[in-house]
Parts: C-alpha cells; sequence; structure tokens
C-alpha cells in the first residue's frame, strides 16, 4: 500500500472545493448573523405569551433560531469535508474520504479491481469497495472526469 505514489497522478482533487467551501463558511456566517440580528429585534422574543403553553413557546423560540441553526449546520458540513480528496492514477486510486455512519476520515488506496463501484451526485463522489463507501468533495466537472475514467478502467479490466 504506496499512499504517497511517486507517479504523477491523471486527477487530483486536493485542493479543489477550497471555492465552495469557503462560499459555505461565508454564507452560514451571514445567515447566523442575520438570524442574530432578526433575534436582537424582538425584545421580548424569549418570554412566554399570554396563553401560550411551554411547548409553544418552546416551537416558536425553536423556529425563531432556524437561521442559526441553518447557519452552523452549513459551516459545519464545510468543515466536515475539509481534507477530503482523491488521486486517480493509472492503475489505483487514493485518497481520504467520509466513511460509515459517523462519516469518519478515512484513507483509501484501491486498485480498480477493488472497486465495486463508482457513482456521482453533482459533487460528490462515492466509491464503493470490501464494504465500504468513501464520499469525497470536487468540483462537478472534475467529479464526472474521475467517474468517467475510473468507470472506463473498471469496465476494461479483464476479471
Amino acid at each position: 500500500m504506496n499512499i504517497n505514489s511517486t507517479k504523477e497522478p491523471v486527477y487530483d482533487t486536493k485542493g479543489t472545493g477550497i471555492g465552495q467551501k469557503f462560499l459555505m463558511i461565508i454564507i452560514g456566517f451571514i445567515i447566523m448573523i442575520g438570524g442574530f440580528f432578526i433575534l436582537m429585534e424582538l425584545p421580548d422574543f424569549f418570554e412566554k405569551k399570554h396563553n401560550e403553553s411551554e411547548l409553544e413557546m418552546f416551537l416558536r423560540s425553536f423556529l425563531m433560531m432556524a437561521p442559526v441553526w441553518l447557519g452552523a449546520a452549513l459551516i459545519g458540513f464545510s468543515l466536515l469535508w475539509n481534507g477530503t480528496y482523491i488521486q486517480v492514477f493509472d492503475d489505483h486510486i487514493q485518497g481520504t474520504g467520509l466513511c460509515g455512519k459517523n462519516n469518519n476520515k478515512e484513507t483509501f488506496y484501491l486498485t480498480y479491481k477493488q472497486i465495486d463501484n463508482i457513482t456521482t451526485s453533482k459533487s460528490i463522489i462515492s466509491i464503493n469497495s470490501a464494504g465500504k463507501t468513501y464520499k469525497v468533495l470536487a468540483n462537478n466537472d472534475i467529479a464526472q472526469k474521475i467517474f468517467t475514467y475510473c468507470y472506463n478502467k473498471k469496465g476494461n479490466l479483464q476479471l
């Protein structure tokens, strides 16, 4: 298992998607700040209204906090994908992807024979191998190129 291959990759997503991640962080902060400004404009926001149950107060508070939650989710989502990448070589692929229910980052090195399936959904590349799925964020155009290249490599293998 040679993670640091000396050959040049055919495709490499290291450093790509930075704009997407940065944009999600900026939008997340804007949404959060907007949510805080909305909350500051409502001085009696957290006070219980006349004839309002505790549940109604909780639901009102939760819904008014939605922009803050949404902004935090965007920032968290962006940070989660940070560091995922794929390098495509003539005889194998390698990289770091999100894996499992907890989306743990795992390093992988797979020959084309070891790949069971590869799919793309917009800018996410999913690689299935031996019961594991590795997900990598990439720009949409490079994700399609990687998918096509790996699919053709896999199809041309004599199994």
